[in-house]
């Protein structure tokens, strides 16, 4: 847990230098109740996952969107007599509105994904990287309430295992990525957001990986 809290201070300080005169809004999310599901061989787990979002947004024109965002995760499997591990993940994306009018907006969206996730008990890291292809909508309902949902899809998903100096491929199948938001815009600068996220990671040997559950945020606008 040390670790993890040096690291998300260490990664809030870069990101609020870097993104204070660039980007046009950050935010700030947590994963309530969150899970991380295992399926395969082994048998089917369910582990308590802390996760901290902080993103960025900078906004070229009134159609073009670039993104970032970092990810720190603690994945606890202790009770199960695991290991507990500490994920850290950078992603960075550019969105293209298709279409938009006052009602809804619809974007379209490429980008690249990296994920590191290390063993606190054992000297072992996976790491795991993906392009992505994905969309966004976001339904207008009132001058204060949207609703949005965003769905990704990997390509060409890669993973490596490393077990002290020996490293191995993992072959990945599919990687998926979901979220449903409702926004709440409490001033011009600030917004409120409650949802739901979901990330899988899906092995060609039949393992599974899936990260989910509540999120809320705040976003606050330069």
């Amino acid at each position: 847990m040390k670790k993890i809290a040096v690291l998300i201070f260490s990664t809030l300080m870069l990101f609020v230098i870097a993104t204070s005169s660039l980007a046009n809004s950050v935010s700030l999310g947590y994963l309530v109740n969150g899970e991380c599901k295992t399926e395969g061989g082994a048998g089917r787990f369910t582990h308590d996952a802390m996760k901290i979002v902080l993103g960025g947004n900078y906004q070229i024109n009134d159609k073009f969107i670039i993104s970032s965002e970092l990810t720190v995760c603690e994945i606890d499997a202790s009770h199960f007599g695991g290991n507990t591990y500490d994920d850290f993940s950078y992603k960075l994306k550019g969105s293209y509105a298709i279409y938009q009018n006052d009602q809804v907006s619809f974007e379209l969206s490429a980008g690249y994904l990296y994920l590191e996730s290390v063993t606190q008990q054992v000297d072992s890291e996976h790491e795991y990287t993906s392009f992505t292809l994905g969309t966004d909508v976001t339904f207008y309902l009132a001058k204060k309430i949207n609703i949005s949902a965003g769905f990704e899809y990997g390509i060409s998903p890669d993973s490596e295992f490393r077990l002290y100096d020996l490293k191995q491929d993992n072959d990945v199948d599919s990687l998926i990525n979901y979220q449903m938001n409702c926004n709440y815009l409490i001033t011009k600068q600030v917004s409120l957001s409650l949802g739901y996220s979901s990330s899988c990671w899906e092995f060609k040997d039949g393992d599974k990986v899936t990260q989910s559950g509540i999120i809320t945020s705040v976003t606050y606008k330069f």
